[in-house]
């Protein structure tokens, strides 16, 4: 790996710049198993890992294009190694300062905290993670310290402010995170006892089956990770759900499937939960 890397320190795959599959044998210089860490937190696991298994290529997003600092930990022989990434959540996914349409922004967060939402567990979201608070370099410049970068006070004037604004980037995470945060709560599939499966459908859509302890709700959640409109063909016999009718929770919209087949329509950053309609109709007389 690093006779490759080691030309290139700078070294950045953007996704949204991406026209065709990535060659990592090219990108390492070398062919070996590829692990990929989703939200890397700290850095220190991905760190450590790769540590440990040289012989695994391990990536992670580069968070610090978008203006992450790195803070480093000094090591036995007296050198510097990185030890954390400090970032918020929405600067790793948004640029600071880019010139994007500020719903186009919110569609790509809400895209990424889905996908925290639909896997099995307990999801936690801190408060700056909630309100897309981008990062704070003033108050690092005062404390001296990278951590500072997503601890910032949160004046709740300039909150209330904002939401008088429809169209600020508060009410529009308001308005669409909101719904994602009432219908997983909703829904007794997203327990955290219930069964999970991840379909590999498409490299551009994060596609989940979620089904509920009982075995007896299920609800279908897609994610497209890309900038670009595109379609997915789900054959319903690999799901071995037997459904034609299926209801999207958050557009509120309903899917037909043809044939065994479900085709569904994903705008750029679009997130779609489906539930066989029969089930909505269960979940609705157990309220």
């Amino acid at each position: 790996m690093a006779g490759k890397l080691k030309h290139y320190p700078d070294i950045a795959l953007i996704t949204d710049n991406l026209t065709a599959p990535i060659d990592f044998d090219d990108v390492f210089g070398r062919s070996a198993p590829l692990h990929l860490e989703i939200g890397a937190g700290k850095g220190t696991f991905l760190l450590n890992q790769a540590k440990a298994q040289p012989d695994i290529d391990f990536i992670s997003q580069r968070a610090k294009a978008h203006g992450a600092l790195i803070s480093y930990k000094m090591t036995e022989d007296m050198s510097e190694e990185p030890y954390e990434i400090n970032s918020t959540w929405w600067s790793a996914i948004n640029a600071d300062n880019c010139d994007e349409d500020v719903l186009f922004q919110v569609r790509r967060f809400l895209a990424t905290k889905s996908i925290a939402l639909v896997l099995q567990g307990v999801p936690a979201v801190y408060a700056h993670g909630t309100i897309g608070t981008p990062n704070d370099y003033e108050l690092v410049k005062k404390s001296k310290h990278n951590r500072d970068i997503n601890r910032g006070m949160i004046d709740s004037e300039s909150l209330a402010s904002d939401f008088k604004d429809p169209n600020s980037k508060l009410s529009l995470l308001r308005r669409y995170g909101g719904k994602l945060n009432l219908v997983r709560t909703r829904n007794r599939a997203f327990h955290p006892h219930g069964e999970q499966r991840v379909l590999m459908i498409s490299p551009d859509v994060f596609t989940v089956l979620r089904t509920s302890p009982e075995k007896d709700m299920y609800i279908l959640t897609m994610t497209n990770v890309t900038n670009r409109a595109l379609s997915v063909e789900i054959a319903l016999p690999d799901l071995k759900i037997e459904e034609k009718r299926w209801f999207d929770l958050l557009a509120e919209k309903e899917w037909l499937a043809e044939e065994g087949k479900l085709l569904v329509y994903l705008q750029p950053y679009d997130v779609i939960w489906l539930t066989p309609s029969s089930d909505l109709a269960k979940e609705s007389s157990l309220r």
